[in-house]
């Protein structure tokens, strides 16, 4: 079928599978919704290429609901595959809290050293006139597979205390050429100095 032109009024359903199929030469130009981790697909003339592409800009990933008036560790974001996460900021919201007390002692880093980015340490928000505390720039980056999480290490002694984790940062492709091999495209960031391995 040709189509010089395309008016439409109503959805647009795009080819949906579970799984991609094996790229071919054939699907150039085929576009599909890839039902088992919710992205688009482009087949270009060499591969499958995903259409949203999260390493454009700053994003954020969270974990909310949290209550800490019990310990416990909560995992915030694994790093994808062939990836480095370079980590912007950190931050803490206080979502509901009732009663008086003592904060709770956090902290914030990959799953094996939850001391690696943000030491633990008491929380230091005054909760009647602040909600949220931020670290900016705290230490070196994530590597693909890293799982960063949130810690309680102490808990709050207030009868209700609910926070919401959260990180911002970007992420940049892992290369074997060109200029995003991981050291030269973390120099762009960061001191050399500072680099974390």
């Amino acid at each position: 079928m040709k189509s010089y032109g395309l008016e439409m009024q109503g959805p647009l359903i795009i080819e949906r599978l579970q799984v991609l199929p094996d790229w071919k030469i054939d699907f150039e130009g085929r576009i599909i919704y890839q039902i088992s981790d919710g992205n688009l697909y482009l087949a270009t003339s060499f591969e499958w290429a995903k259409l949203i592409n999260e390493t454009d800009g700053i994003f954020r990933k969270y974990i909310s609901s949290i209550d800490s008036t019990v310990t416990g560790i909560y995992s915030i974001y694994e790093v994808p595959s062939n990836q480095m996460f370079i980590i912007n900021s950190f931050d803490i919201i206080i979502e509901d809290i009732s009663g008086s007390g003592a904060m709770p002692d956090i902290s914030f880093g990959i799953l094996s050293d939850t001391n690696l980015f943000v030491p633990s340490e008491t929380l230091k928000i005054n909760p009647t006139i602040y909600s949220r505390q931020v670290w900016e720039k705290p230490f070196g980056p994530a590597l693909q597979g890293t799982n960063l999480v949130f810690c309680i290490s102490g808990a709050a002694t207030y009868s209700n205390f609910i926070l919401t984790a959260s990180t911002t940062g970007y992420l940049i492709p892992l290369t074997n050429t060109g200029p995003n091999i991981p050291e030269p495209a973390y120099k762009l960031l960061y001191r050399k100095e500072e680099i974390v391995w």
